[in-house]
């Protein structure tokens, strides 16, 4: 209720008496048929516009319900399959420094996968690409088959685990432990 309010207060009146207004100024200086035709003529395109965007909202409608059908799909696909490959991923920040050159791996539906390694080995990349924070220069990446750049961000994120490593409670429970 408070849109159409909004909508009446701030746009329909002011445009109304603005045209009015105009129309007047016409009347009095350059005779009623002036006028008479800025009537028209507004009349028109108003009509016109209404037309258009009625005609025009029936395909939006359709391209929002078909672009609903397929991100379910996607995330259908995630939920049921899961399955990920990562295919000859190529990645550097700097193109002279490469962090990731060639990585292929499977993760099967429904297996945990650790990644272990040295500092700056990769691990915390692997994910920020499987999250598509950063894109591959070279390679894929593809969740039951689809390219993660086919899927929506939110079902693709929302779909995978990250469980991050935390190095300052393992030092601090270490310390506990021993002393």
């Amino acid at each position: 209720m408070s849109f159409v309010l909004a909508s009446l207060v701030f746009n329909v009146i002011p445009t109304a008496v603005e045209i009015s207004m105009v129309s007047a100024i016409f009347c009095g200086s350059l005779g009623p048929e002036f006028a008479y035709m800025t009537l028209g003529s507004v009349g028109m395109y108003a009509t016109a516009t209404l037309a258009i965007t009625q005609w025009r909202t029936k395909f939006r409608h359709e391209m929002n319900q078909a672009d609903n059908d397929a991100g379910n799909k996607a995330v259908d696909s995630l939920i049921n399959y899961e399955t990920v490959k990562i295919e000859d991923v190529h990645f550097g920040y700097l193109p002279e420094k490469p962090i990731l050159n060639g990585l292929t791996m499977e993760i099967p539906a429904g297996k945990k996968v650790a990644v272990v390694g040295g500092s700056g080995s990769g691990k915390s990349t692997l994910v920020r690409l499987l999250y598509r924070l950063y894109d591959a220069d070279s390679g894929h990446i593809t969740v039951n088959g689809i390219d993660i750049h086919d899927l929506k961000l939110n079902s693709l994120r929302r779909a995978i685990s990250v469980v991050p490593q935390v190095k300052s409670l393992g030092d601090g429970i270490s310390k506990y432990v021993s002393g």
